[in-house]
């Protein structure tokens, strides 16, 4: 996992979080990306790297995953990138935190084995 946070001067984000390996990255209570109401605008989530399909379950508290119903789950297909932009925007009241999977649903546990997964996320 290597994250970090960069100001943006744009309209609809003022910071971009970016995680260059967020696969490697998912433990039992996920990763926390900001601790406050944060309003989403622009993901992209690039599997490019893996044979697999990969689910990125968000949330708006600390998960324990697997068990926590995750506010948000995005799909990116295996080999391939997924954008998503949402206007004006998905607030994530109480906070941000994320996890990468192999499975679908609230259940899905297991991180991908492969590094190089990364996702970008832009929010206000």
């Amino acid at each position: 996992m290597a994250t970090s946070s960069t100001t943006l001067n744009s309209p609809i984000s003022n910071t971009k979080y970016s995680d260059t390996d967020a696969g490697a990255g998912t433990t039992a209570t996920g990763v926390q990306i900001s601790g406050s109401d944060e309003t989403i605008n622009h993901i992209v989530i690039n599997n490019s790297v893996n044979s697999s399909k990969v689910y990125f379950k968000f949330f708006t508290s600390s998960p324990t995953v697997g068990t926590t119903a995750p506010f948000m789950v995005l799909p990116c297909e295996a080999l391939s990138s997924a954008e998503y932009i949402f206007l004006p925007g998905i607030l994530f009241a109480g906070g941000l935190h994320y996890a990468c999977v192999t499975t679908a649903g609230q259940s899905g546990t297991v991180a991908p084995n492969t590094t190089g997964i990364t996702l970008e996320v832009q929010f206000t």
